[in-house]
């Protein structure tokens, strides 16, 4: 159900494997911080850590409109 996202510095990213999410925001730059199944963790920066929260919120609201039916 999840997307694969394309990032302008990482290549392509699959939310499928992502067991956690955390996004903040630090001197006004977007932080993104991936926790991946296999229990690593990838901090992603600025555009990419915006395009990745953006994709993954658009995942789980159809998601939830899934579940809803």
């Amino acid at each position: 159900m999840f997307s694969i996202v394309k990032t302008t510095r990482a290549g392509w990213i699959n939310l499928h494997y992502v067991r956690q999410l955390e996004t903040e925001k630090k001197e006004n730059t977007a932080v993104t911080v991936i926790t991946w199944s296999s229990g690593d963790r990838q901090l992603f920066y600025g555009e990419d850590a915006r395009i990745i929260a953006a994709k993954w919120e658009e995942d789980l609201n159809e998601l939830a409109l899934c579940e809803a039916i």
